[in-house]
């Protein structure tokens, strides 16, 4: 690496896993909340073409849909946010983690 990013650095420890599950969080939520406004799309433009009374109900489950994205926009942003409380907890439970080995090994 370089100065001033060293592989020793925090960020390819934990916060590196914190950055990856809210990608992944975002990516997953926009997948399903596209295939639900998909499916839900198709079925309303057909419904209110037999019946327009059911526009209303179909722009409703249609935002129920778009929230599933938002939903997963917004614990992205909380687990960015909190990422580098990670490096720090991680640390904390490593020495706990560490002496409950160390008991264990010196029972066995």
């Amino acid at each position: 690496m370089s100065e001033l990013c060293p592989v020793y650095a925090p960020f390819f420890g934990a916060m590196g896993f914190v950055q990856l599950g809210a990608g992944l969080s975002v990516g997953l939520a926009g997948l399903a909340a596209g295939f639900a406004i998909g499916i839900v799309g198709d079925a309303g433009v057909r419904g209110t073409a037999q019946q327009p009374r059911l526009f209303v109900g179909m722009i409703l489950i249609l935002i129920f849909a778009e929230v599933l994205g938002l939903y997963g926009l917004i614990v992205a942003l909380i687990m960015n946010s909190r990422a580098g409380d990670v490096a720090g907890a991680r640390d904390m439970f490593g020495t706990r983690l560490e002496r409950n080995v160390r008991r264990r090994s010196d029972v066995a």
